[in-house]
């Protein structure tokens, strides 16, 4: 038996500026000091259009 998998898009579940911010505020937290989190954070959000 094959498994399906389907692509998930965290942009898609970012519907109000609040959900947009505790995103951010949590990848902020997880940052190892490189800033990638937060660069991708804005990427998503921004395809939101949050």
């Amino acid at each position: 038996m094959s498994e399906a998998f389907t692509r998930w898009s965290v942009a898609e579940h970012l519907r109000t500026r609040e959900d947009a911010r505790h995103y951010l505020d949590d990848c902020a937290e997880e940052d190892p000091g490189d800033g990638s989190p937060i660069h991708a954070a804005f990427h998503d959000i921004a395809r939101a259009g949050s």
